[in-house]
């Protein structure tokens, strides 16, 4: 392919995408004063506000939460996607020290997605993200994002669930058998060999 040929293909593809996707004016991070914090944990984490003065922030009440989307950026250029912070929904209560806290859900770099054909729960892991996932606090912005309360329900339950199929993975992508691409394994298996690991669940059920 020579250099004309090449040239018009980034032309046509950045015009096509160019008609699919809107950029934002301006980043979020653009103005205002921002904190970075990082956790390894995806789910639901808690803010105190003692903590939020600890980092500088006036009004801890005021405070905003960003991240960006779970899993890893899509390989398409024509798939939608954003090109700046999200803001987290956030919850604001008192734990049980009765300390005022933030509730924010950070989703990770693994998504699960269901399979209704085989009816199984699949699982893609982020390679890029070496496990940490990073949420970006302020007070500058003015519109808050707060979790909404869900409706009441009247009706009377019809079934009672004490007991879920729970899971968990073993992620270590630290081997590329052609050292190129986004198929990792986490080791070497040899004949013969191997691999022990032990997974611990809380209120485990008895068979």
């Amino acid at each position: 392919m020579n250099r004309r040929s090449l040239f018009l293909l980034l032309i046509i593809g950045s015009l096509l995408y160019s008609k699919q996707s809107a950029f934002c004016a301006n980043s979020v991070l653009a103005s205002g004063r921002w904190v970075k914090a990082m956790t390894s944990q995806s789910g639901i984490h808690r803010i105190t506000f003692a903590a939020l003065r600890s980092m500088g922030f006036q009004s801890p009440q005021s405070v905003k939460v960003f991240g960006f989307p779970p899993g890893p950026l899509p390989q398409m250029n024509s798939s939608v996607c954003p090109d700046d912070l999200v803001q987290y929904a956030i919850w604001q209560t008192s734990d049980k020290l009765l300390n005022d806290c933030l509730l924010i859900y950070v989703p990770g770099g693994v998504t699960w997605t269901f399979d209704p054909v085989s009816g199984l729960v699949n699982h893609r892991v982020n390679q890029f993200d070496q496990g940490n996932s990073f949420i970006y606090l302020t007070e500058g912005i003015v519109n808050q994002q707060l979790v909404g309360r869900a409706p009441l329900r009247s009706e009377n339950a019809t079934s009672v669930v004490d007991e879920f199929d729970d899971y968990t993975l073993y992620r270590e992508e630290t081997y590329n058998i052609l050292e190129t691409g986004s198929r990792w394994f986490s080791t070497q298996l040899f004949p013969n060999g191997t691999l022990s690991k032990s997974f611990t669940f809380t209120d485990h059920v008895g068979n």
